[in-house]
């Protein structure tokens, strides 16, 4: 067990981390072989960010905030095969925003939200595909009690032979009144051999509840893309431009200088 755990945390020697102070703090998941949980203490704010390695590529932690405790958690994942799931368990009047970008051969990305009375969750994925990439991310958020807030904005790009799926369910359970759910998912194609799907859906069990989803696919507009061709552009550069425009807004100003060269680097190549 790690007691206030700050700075560089190799998740292979500690599969239990209490954060006790606020800070900003990075896990390293590389070797990690059990679930790791991750505890923020009651009153807490925590900035976190997390690194994937290529030898770890199945990863399975947890997010414990104790009451009042907040944390910031962000990550871009460029291993070639990527299994990840995060369990997030938010307490009163906690507060969750995650912000994560993928890039890679296979990802499958897994998602549980529980929120209490009074907690806040946010979350952000942005995916590119390419090639035969085979993109898949889930997510299930509960609202246990009422009074609490869940939003998910995911987006997509696919191009060439890649596939790319968004699958979200919220849970809203009796008793959660006034709670707030909205779940929201958009992929965009950049070529007719390109698969999307978004596939969201609501199980209510509460009638004073705030809930929606949506989600789209579409594709480029080739108009579009001529225009800005004409204009000098090569084809590589206008989905460049695109996938930058569609994606990098949602996680840019969370993700750390290092993770931001990255994913701009891998969405040029």
């Amino acid at each position: 067990m790690v007691e206030t755990a700050k700075h560089l945390i190799y998740a292979k020697e500690h599969n239990k981390i209490d954060i006790s102070e606020g800070g900003v703090y990075r896990i390293h998941y590389r070797g990690a072989k059990d679930k790791v949980t991750v505890t923020v203490k009651e009153g807490i704010r925590a900035f976190v960010s997390e690194r994937f390695c290529p030898r770890t590529p199945e990863v399975k932690v947890d997010f414990i905030l104790e009451q009042g405790a907040e944390i910031v958690l962000s990550a871009f994942c460029d291993v070639p095969s990527a299994i990840l799931s995060h369990n997030v368990k938010l307490k009163s009047d906690s507060n969750f925003s995650g912000h994560f970008g993928y890039v890679g051969k296979s990802v499958k990305d897994d998602w549980k939200l529980d929120l209490y009375k009074g907690s806040t969750a946010e979350l952000n994925t942005v995916s590119f595909c390419k090639d035969t990439d085979n993109h898949y991310h889930h997510l299930v958020s509960r609202q246990i009690e009422g009074n609490n807030q869940i939003k998910y904005n995911g987006r997509g790009v696919a191009y060439m032979q890649a596939i790319c799926k968004f699958e979200t369910q919220g849970i809203i359970d009796k008793g959660s009144a006034n709670a707030i759910c909205n779940h929201k998912s958009r992929v965009l194609t950049l070529s007719d051999e390109a698969k999307a799907e978004v596939d969201p859906s609501l199980i209510i069990d509460e009638y004073d509840v705030q809930a929606g989803h949506s989600g789209s696919v579409g594709r480029i507009n080739q108009d579009e893309l001529f225009y800005m061709m004409s204009r000098g552009l090569s084809e590589k550069e206008v989905i460049q431009l695109i996938s930058n425009g569609f994606l990098v807004s949602k996680i840019e100003g969370f993700l750390t200088a290092p993770d931001r060269k990255r994913f701009y680097k891998a969405i040029e190549q």
